[in-house]
């Protein structure tokens, strides 16, 4: 057991002087396509986007419900977006969509739940 514990020491320095550089190779990425939120309470959350070049974003037309604070950027970056409450029946749908300088678009779908209807019970389909 000695042994082993005096290897993995040894081994130690070897080990955490490795440095992973993440890089990421396309023109346009999000952390998340889909995002569902709660019909009651307004709030707010973030999209991390993942590029190589700038980028602009901006939120369907007829989505008044949902705005971000950002119109543009560059490279890796957050966009924050706030929501009002949703106090109608039906479920509301808007679409972020994220179009990078390359011509490469990529949208996120934001679902808030109504009343009765929830987020999650809208399929991917009627997006």
């Amino acid at each position: 057991m000695k042994k082993y514990i005096a290897i993995i020491f040894a081994l130690l320095p070897v080990l955490l002087s490795c440095n992973k550089e993440w890089t990421w190779s396309g023109d346009l990425g999000v952390n998340s396509t889909r995002i569902n939120i709660s019909s009651q309470i307004e709030g707010a959350f973030t999209l991390t986007v993942f590029s190589n070049t700038t980028w602009e974003v901006l939120v369907t037309q007829g989505a008044d419900w949902l705005k971000t604070e950002e119109s543009s950027g560059e490279g890796i970056d957050t966009i924050h977006l706030t929501y009002s409450a949703n106090l109608e029946d039906p479920a509301r749908i808007a679409k972020v969509v994220l179009t990078a300088s390359t011509g490469k678009t990529v949208t996120v779908n934001v679902i808030q739940s109504g009343n009765t209807e929830t987020a999650s019970s809208i399929s991917d389909y009627m997006l």
